[in-house]
């Protein structure tokens, strides 16, 4: 098991683990869950993902899972091949930025509504526009 070196931010935080000789490491934001897989610092593979992120190197299939023990921490799980071969805890958020923390997450909330009011908004448009035709 690993060690995280990087403290959490409010953008994202970094998960570092290990394959033999091989580093991998995970970017996580706080924005959309974007996620970057890092191997000898190198991207092998970005997407949006909460739980799982697939990825293939060397000719081997892996998987990094997240396991959360509450709304912000957990561990972080490396698979190669369906073999678990590392794992690290994280932590979202510290306490000194569990404030901007929960802030970000209402800006996302509130973010959300606003789209959903919009697309209801544009789907009403467009449905007294066709009536209309």
């Amino acid at each position: 098991m690993t060690t995280n070196n990087y403290l959490p931010s409010i953008d994202g935080i970094w998960v570092h683990l290990e394959d033999g000789e091989n580093p991998v490491d995970i970017y996580v934001s706080n924005f959309f869950w974007r996620q970057a897989v890092f191997v000898k610092n190198n991207k092998i593979s970005q997407r949006t993902a909460l739980s799982k992120h697939r990825f293939q190197f060397g000719g081997a299939s892996y998987e990094v899972k997240f396991k959360y023990t509450t709304m912000t921490e957990g561990e972080c799980q490396l698979y190669k091949n369906g073999e678990l071969i590392d794992a690290d805890n994280f932590a979202l958020c510290t306490q000194e930025t569990a404030s901007d923390f929960k802030k970000l997450i209402v800006f996302h909330a509130i973010f959300a509504m606003g789209l959903g009011v919009l697309a209801l908004s544009l789907m009403k448009g467009l449905s007294n526009f066709m009536i209309s035709l």
